[in-house]
């Protein structure tokens, strides 16, 4: 005979017990039939058992930073800020350049001290560069501050309206007075100046009509004295021949 399926038991149980069988509970009620009868068909309300919303958890950020890697110096560079570092820090450099190059003297001295003692020199230099030029860029960036504000000022100066004991319209009506003037002033000097150049076309003008009369003339001169010489010539050569027949 077929032996009916056993379903197993859970292994972290120490001791084998009875599984408890409970009958399912249905959530929705059982419609119970109507007794007064109706044409329309009702359908049972259904009661909905939603489980609640879970609260909202907040996400924490376990994530640690990486930790800044110790300096591979010790003492930095040092420099006042109201003189000229530059002085301070040359000494400062030498003193390191004479410590390192000390080390070939030396005994006990492997080629990492060279190592570590150069690359501590490089450290120190470039956050000593750093630093002078974060100063730098922060004087800049006040004095920049500074003369925006300062701009601003003089802006806000000019357009506000102050009393004072001046006359200011006197003022405006001779400035408007002298500009009118000189207006005027210029344009007579140009009045005259087209003048000057129209008497000077019709000088000119006039200047090239008498020398033309005067050409013509002179040619109606040479060619009247011409003609006479003409009028002259054949006199004179029939009374030669009359008188060489005599």
């Amino acid at each position: 005979d077929p032996q009916p399926d056993k379903t197993p038991e859970p292994i972290h149980s120490p001791t084998k017990q009875p599984k408890q069988t409970f009958p399912t509970i249905n959530s929705e009620p059982i419609s119970e039939p109507n007794p007064t009868p109706s044409a329309e068909h009702v359908s049972p309300e259904r009661v909905h058992t939603c489980a609640p919303c879970p609260s909202e958890v907040d996400v924490v950020d376990n994530t640690n930073s990486a930790p800044e890697s110790p300096k591979p110096y010790t003492i930095p560079y040092t420099y006042p800020t109201t003189s000229d570092p530059f002085g301070s820090l040359s000494n400062q450099f030498y003193d390191d350049l004479l410590r390192l190059s000390e080390l070939r003297n030396k005994f006990l001295v492997c080629p990492t001290d060279v190592d570590v003692e150069v690359s501590a020199l490089k450290a120190k230099m470039c956050d000593m560069l750093d630093e002078i030029g974060e100063e730098i860029k922060a004087e800049i960036g006040k004095r920049d501050i500074e003369v925006v504000s300062l701009m601003r000022e003089t802006i806000e100066r000019a357009s506000l309206k102050r009393l004072t004991m001046f006359n200011h319209e006197e003022v405006e009506s001779s400035r408007a007075a002298a500009v009118s003037a000189r207006r005027a002033a210029d344009d007579m000097l140009l009045n005259v100046f087209k003048n000057c150049w129209v008497d000077s076309k019709l000088f000119k003008s006039l200047e090239d009509k008498r020398i033309e009369t005067e050409r013509i003339a002179q040619e109606a001169a040479l060619l009247n004295q011409e003609q006479v010489l003409m009028i002259e010539y054949p006199e004179d050569g029939g009374s030669s021949s009359d008188k060489g027949k005599a």
